[in-house]
């Protein structure tokens, strides 16, 4: 789009004014039950980071707890965490500097392990000053969170954002691996949050894709809440959230080529979109507002990356891959599905659900650990689905005139996340990321991501209905094929 086709980059809910943003709250809708935002400011801008000495004194530390990893990032001409190290030595604090140490794929991970090494180094009177991007600031993020729970106190955490990656940095929820798998912990919030512009313009494009990669998600994902609520399954369903984020689809594609390009109106706003959709998770204390059937299918592709011995692919990426066969499932089932076929018999029992997954994970994991931590999510939703009874009576009732409408609105075509991903140069398959992932692993991901959590997607439905297996997995892998013909046709 040529420069001065773009939109005014102005949000009307601005996550830098956090004041004005509290305000705006209060009017969406289901305000009486939103949860608060309790970060006290998000830096936003060019030069931030230069103000770190004076935000840290605020706080009166008598000790600085730095976290960071031992990745290499910059800051224009200037080596980061040297710079970091620096602006705060100057407050003649004792500083301790963690580096989490990499998984055996070389990647830092956010899992359980990492956050308890964070917890186990703070003492009373310390400042956490964290550098990194979505790994560092979860595990940041949940060791505070775990030593604030013991000592019944809060710690003052401040967040130095070093990628527009994912939505991490403001949110109340920490995704961690958990015994292989990946699980969403009630966590807390930063304090302050340093979104330095010339820091975040410098990360590699990759991340940057990642980010607008993982803003896709929100294009399929509010359909698998919103089936769910209508379906009895999620009766803590808002539509608040999407308010909070209305300025994402008007902004972040238009965007997305200046902020890969490094140019720092185009970096505000694709930093300013994560941000809003990290408090749109925080406000209904779940990630349901950006994570759905698609992040499951990406959980699972990284449970069994060290059974394939790959690395995982870089999140939002890998999201990006996912949403579109999400699209595609959305599609051929928004046009297919029968309200009066919807089954109850069908429903496998306990037994026959624990037996599959085990089957399924115990490849993947021979300790069964991993299959035992899935089964611990999956039966609560077979329960609450056997209980649903009167849901899906209404959901029959009400799938033509309300229903099948509303989710035609929320979720988007395969040819609009198709154009949206090629548009930003994202991978648009599991052969285009790096590491390549097989088509028969994505396969394997869409086939059985109804078996890890306990959240109810459209995945779920389907394998209810029976729709799940080879047969329909190659009509999806033929309708994502359809919907890349056309975007590389029309760029």
């Amino acid at each position: 789009m040529p420069r001065e086709a773009l939109p005014e980059p102005v949000f009307r809910m601005d996550p830098s004014d956090m004041q004005q943003l509290r305000r705006q709250m209060q009017t969406l809708p289901d305000a009486h039950r939103l949860s608060p935002i309790t970060i006290e400011a998000c830096l936003v801008g060019a030069d931030v980071l230069l103000q770190l000495p004076e935000v840290a004194a605020r706080y009166n530390p008598s000790r600085i707890l730095l976290v960071i990893d031992d990745v290499v990032m910059w800051r224009g001409t200037q080596s980061l965490k040297p710079l970091v190290l620096d602006l705060l030595s100057g407050l003649k604090i004792p500083i301790d500097v963690l580096t989490i140490p990499p998984g055996h794929d070389g990647m830092v991970h956010a899992s359980v392990e990492n956050a308890e090494l964070v917890r186990g180094r703070i003492t009373p009177g310390t400042l956490v000053v964290s550098v990194g991007s979505g790994s560092i600031t979860d595990t940041t993020k949940h060791g505070c969170f775990l030593h604030d729970q013991e000592a019944n106190t809060h710690t003052p955490w401040i967040a130095i954002q070093t990628a527009n990656t994912v939505t991490a940095f403001t949110s109340n929820n920490a995704v961690l691996l958990k015994d292989g798998v990946k699980r969403t912990f009630h966590s807390r919030f930063p304090d302050v949050l340093v979104s330095d512009l010339r820091v975040l313009a410098c990360a590699p494009i990759e991340l940057t894709r990642a980010g607008i990669g993982d803003m896709t998600a929100k294009w399929v994902c509010y359909g698998d809440w919103y089936l769910a609520n209508r379906a009895g399954m999620a009766p803590t369903y808002s539509e608040a959230p999407l308010v909070l984020m209305e300025d994402l689809d008007r902004l972040v594609l238009p965007y997305a080529g200046p902020a890969a390009e490094g140019d720092l109106t185009g970096v505000e706003v694709l930093t300013k979109a994560l941000l809003l959709s990290g408090m749109a998770m925080a406000i209904v204390d779940e990630t349901t507002p950006l994570s759905g059937y698609e992040h499951v299918q990406s959980h699972v592709l990284d449970m069994t990356a060290e059974h394939y011995g790959r690395p995982m692919a870089l999140h939002g990426l890998q999201v990006g891959v996912t949403a579109l066969m999400s699209a595609a499932a959305w599609d051929l089932f928004l046009n297919e599905f029968d309200p009066d076929q919807l089954p109850d018999a069908t429903i496998p029992s306990d037994d026959e659900a624990k037996q599959r997954i085990e089957a399924v994970f115990g490849k993947v994991d021979p300790s069964g650990l991993m299959a035992q931590e899935c089964w611990n999510d999956c039966r609560q939703k077979l329960h609450n689905w056997r209980a649903a009874d009167e849901g899906r009576a209404q959901l029959r009732a009400a799938w033509d005139s309300e229903v099948r409408p509303r989710l035609r609105e929320m979720v988007y075509t395969p040819e609009q996340i198709a154009e949206a991903l090629a548009a930003s140069g994202c991978a648009l398959t599991g052969d285009e990321l790096s590491p390549a992932i097989p088509e028969e692993q994505i396969r394997f991901a869409f086939e059985h991501a109804h078996l890890i959590r306990k959240r109810f997607t459209l995945a779920d439905l389907l394998a209810f209905m029976g729709w799940t297996g080879p047969a329909f997995t190659d009509r999806v892998l033929a309708r994502v094929a359809r919907a890349i013909s056309h975007a590389r046709q029309h760029p």
